[in-house]
């Protein structure tokens, strides 16, 4: 025995020796002997296994979502918010200068005024989950020509809706003829052609002036 395996004491010692660093090392299950803790690490590797996997399926879930929905925005048509700011503004001109005949008089502007708001309203819906939905970008341009349209709507109004009103409802004015001029010029003459010149003016000033052409700058 001494030339084969030396002390029998001493190779259990070195057993005993040696099961502390096994369980330290997961070998074995404490209080056990070498073999006894692979199950429960084959169900630990199991279960994160699992994990992972389920982590993949979701991440993969998540991707064809995103891919699904890349793919309907390419199909929609895009959101101009242009197109949106000029159709408000074709509301205004139209409410503007057609309230002399609109039906069932000031209801019917605030019937119309109340439509176009909530058809405002519902643009931010249209955005987006009707329309693909568009870079963001700055809107200075179409804010600052907003305030000069403004404006001149507000100006132009009067004297169109005076000229409508003389022009559909006044029966008599044929009847304004050149016995009482005004600088040799009919009254009948007057009431349509000077409303016409003030509304060319305006609309000129408009169109020519880059800045707003009615501010305080502009008229100093």
């Amino acid at each position: 025995r001494a030339r084969r395996g030396g002390d029998p004491r001493r190779s259990q010692s070195g057993l005993f020796l040696e099961l502390p660093q096994a369980q330290k090392m997961g070998a074995v299950a404490p209080g056990g002997c070498p073999g006894e803790g692979d199950e429960g690490d084959e169900g630990d590797v199991g279960d994160e296994g699992d994990a992972v996997e389920r982590k993949r399926l979701r991440l993969l879930a998540e991707l064809h979502d995103r891919l699904d929905l890349v793919l309907q925005q390419g199909a929609r048509k895009s959101f101009e918010s242009a197109d949106e700011l000029l159709a408000m503004q074709m509301s205004l001109l139209f409410v503007s200068f057609f309230v002399a005949v609109f039906p069932w008089g000031p209801t019917g502007v605030l019937v119309t005024l109340l439509a176009k708001w909530l058809e405002v309203k519902a643009t931010l819906a249209k955005m987006t989950y009707v329309r693909r939905r568009g870079f963001a970008r700055s809107d200075y341009f179409m804010r600052s020509a907003l305030p000069p349209y403004i404006r001149a709507l507000a100006l132009a109004a009067p004297a169109w809706q005076w000229l409508l009103s003389v022009v559909v409802y006044e029966r008599d004015l044929y009847t304004w003829t050149s016995k009482d001029p005004v600088f040799g010029i009919s009254y009948r003459v007057l009431a349509i052609v000077a409303p016409i010149v003030y509304l060319e003016l305006v609309g000129m000033c408009f169109l020519l002036s880059k800045s707003g052409w009615c501010s305080r700058r502009r008229l100093l």
